[in-house]
């Protein structure tokens, strides 16, 4: 298992700050597909993965909001 985060600024800001925008995702194992031989299955319970960087980045006081 691991975990994919992947972390876009985005064209506008709030308050004069930058706002950025996220998306996680987690493999939980591989799968065998016709079109790509081998490609990772994704937990389809995308809070826990959620829920596990907010944690990890408020706890590094580098979180200012989630929504």
């Amino acid at each position: 298992e691991r975990n994919h985060l992947r972390l876009w600024l985005a064209p506008v800001t709030l308050a004069g700050q930058n706002v950025w925008v996220g998306q996680i995702s987690r493999d939980i194992g591989v799968r065998f597909s016709s079109k790509t031989f081998v490609t990772h299955k994704i937990d389809p319970i995308v809070d826990e993965a959620r829920l596990y960087i907010s944690l990890d980045i408020a706890a590094a006081q580098s979180l200012r909001a989630v929504g």
